[in-house]
């Protein structure tokens, strides 16, 4: 399933677009000494200003739960509980690998070790580090493992509508953390920019090694010459 979903070109466009994205948020922060890149703490004072006088706060708060691992780690188990259940072994691998991606994430987090927006706000953080965001990725990262696993398997309009809700939930995610004052929007597209470059670098690595191994079963199979 891994080796049809998608063409591979394509895959290999988003992964290395992805990767792109977020080296150019890394240097950039880096560049500024971790403080805010350019407007991005204007862009995030003005969002999170938005957000409290127009009283949809709560309503990003709930948004933001999207990207929470409570939320996603249920979803992926059961992905790979699915995809043992109906003997797609490479499809379980994949998701296993790709879930993986907070950790991923985690690290970055504590090697650049960026601060959190100086906004004032009673929204608890479980993490002083800002860069990069972990809920936008990790909303990302479940997005396009949804798409490479289920979106692809539908047809049509199913597959378009499927893949916009998949992807819109995501980019939610990310614009709930600018709402919520926790993140700059370097913050979110390096977030966003990491989970694309991971997951479908996992899922290149695993499809090739899954398509490897299927044609070396194949020749060593014995031919039927009856």
């Amino acid at each position: 399933m891994l080796s049809s979903w998608w063409p591979k070109g394509r895959m290999w466009w988003v992964a290395g677009g992805g990767f792109a994205l977020f080296l150019a948020m890394l240097i950039a922060v880096l560049v500024a000494e971790k403080r805010p890149v350019g407007p991005d703490l204007a862009i995030t004072s003005t969002v999170n200003q938005w957000a409290l006088d127009g009283g949809t706060f709560r309503v990003w708060q709930a948004i933001t739960h999207f990207g929470e691992s409570r939320f996603l780690t249920p979803l992926s188990i059961f992905l790979i509980f699915i995809a043992l259940v109906t003997k797609r072994w490479r499809v379980a691998v994949f998701v296993a690998i790709a879930s993986l991606y907070s950790m991923v994430s985690w690290g970055v987090k504590v090697l650049v070790e960026r601060p959190r927006p100086p906004i004032q706000h009673d929204y608890s953080l479980q993490q002083l580090q800002s860069f990069p965001s972990g809920h936008a990725g990790g909303a990302m990262a479940f997005a396009s493992i949804a798409f490479c696993v289920v979106v692809m398997s539908l047809h049509g309009t199913a597959r378009v509508i499927a893949g916009v809700v998949v992807f819109a939930i995501a980019v939610l995610a990310g614009i709930s953390r600018l709402a919520l004052g926790v993140h700059y929007p370097t913050d979110v597209l390096a977030g966003f920019g990491l989970a694309l470059a991971w997951v479908f670098s996992v899922a290149l690595v695993v499809g090739a090694v899954a398509d490897r191994h299927v044609a070396r079963t194949a020749e060593r199979q014995p031919l039927d010459v009856a």
